[in-house]
């Protein structure tokens, strides 16, 4: 009937905590972001047509060249790929942020609801039970799903990075979606996730439409990421609050399951959180090793004649893209054997240098 109708359309509308509610607005997150991500027809490729057009795409280009974003989703033929791919995660945090938003400010537990099935339906939920199964069901898939995670028809280790980010959204979204999206603690600390990451990425989207010659702009672009993002949002607010909100699950009379999934959520945000304080440090660090003052040292001055470039070899020109193609690239060049013989001459060489500054005096 026609008023069945109608209370299905509200449970949906609503994400109402009920299974036609929370299934009804999973689908219909899912409908929209797929159609938003799809580079071939849909929304991406649109974006896509207009980054190349009217901005600065050579220089977006120069700026990417040595990122290792590039290689981790296969865009070596036209490394401004991964500005446009960091145009949609933008988008994506944003829509999910400002819905998160809103729902704390107007009291409005469904406005949260559809912020976080933004994250959780929109990416997670697709990645995984449609774009990553459509990749070996129907090669090559959708792009850029079928670069970053197939290597020979098998998983690559990236799969297993988007498995472990897709897991935590799922835990703890479907939770507080269920139980709690009607506290403004839950609904605040929902925003920040969400939104916060436009901190981190916008600033990068402004400083790659400067040439890299423009030192300064890029150093900034880190510093911001470093402050706002890492240390602010991700450390000093992120573990006292997430501590907070666990005690006060682990209280409520809620399933066991729902608690197992929060501090599941919890231990694996707070091991990302200390990845991304790490590699904003580390960029940071990079971006003023490069920075001396001396003739070498690139500056604000247009010297895009002199083909000086940053003493760093790889920027990490979003902490969107970057980091987990940091930690990636990373983890599978590391030579342990080599690393531990370094170790050992280093501590040798100490050694060495400890005996000469405080020689033993014979009896």
């Amino acid at each position: 009937s026609r008023e069945t109708l109608m209370s299905l359309l509200r449970e949906i509308v609503f994400v109402e905590p009920t299974l036609v509610g929370l299934l009804g607005g999973c689908a219909l997150h899912a409908a929209c972001w797929l159609a938003i991500h799809n580079w071939e027809w849909g929304g991406m490729k649109h974006i896509k047509h207009a980054v190349q057009k009217y901005l600065p795409y050579k220089t977006i280009q120069r700026n990417f060249d040595g990122d290792p974003a590039v290689e981790l989703f296969g865009m070596e033929k036209d490394p401004g790929l991964v500005y446009v791919w960091n145009a949609g995660v933008i988008l994506h945090h944003t829509i999910g942020g400002v819905l998160c938003l809103a729902g704390w400010y107007f009291g409005q537990p469904w406005l949260f609801r559809h912020g976080i099935l933004t994250e959780v339906a929109g990416l997670d939920v697709l990645d995984l039970f449609y774009r990553v199964p459509l990749c070996f069901l129907a090669p090559p898939g959708p792009y850029p799903t079928s670069t970053l995670i197939k290597e020979g028809g098998k998983f690559a280790p990236y799969f297993y990075l988007q498995f472990f980010h897709h897991s935590v959204g799922m835990s703890v979204g479907f939770v507080s979606i269920l139980y709690f999206a009607h506290l403004p603690d839950h609904q605040w600390f929902g925003f920040i996730l969400m939104g916060g990451p436009f901190l981190a990425i916008a600033p990068g989207m402004l400083a790659n439409l400067v040439p890299p010659e423009y030192y300064k702009v890029h150093v900034l672009d880190k510093f911001i990421q470093w402050a706002f993002f890492a240390v602010h949002q991700r450390a000093y607010y992120f573990f006292p609050a997430t501590y907070a909100l666990v005690k006060n699950v682990i209280a409520q009379p809620i399933p066991n399951a729902a608690k197992v999934a929060t501090c599941y959520a919890a231990v694996a945000m707070t091991l990302f959180n200390l990845i991304v304080l790490l590699a904003c440090t580390d960029a940071l660090r990079l971006a003023l090793m490069g920075d001396k003052g001396s003739a070498n040292a690139p500056t604000d001055t247009d010297c895009s004649h002199s083909h000086l470039r940053p003493r760093f070899s790889r920027r990490s020109s979003s902490i969107a893209a970057s980091t987990m193609a940091t930690i990636f690239l990373q983890l599978r060049s590391m030579d342990l054997g080599s690393t531990a013989r370094t170790a050992v001459l280093a501590h040798k060489w100490v050694a060495k240098v400890k005996v000469k500054q405080n020689p033993v005096k014979e009896a």
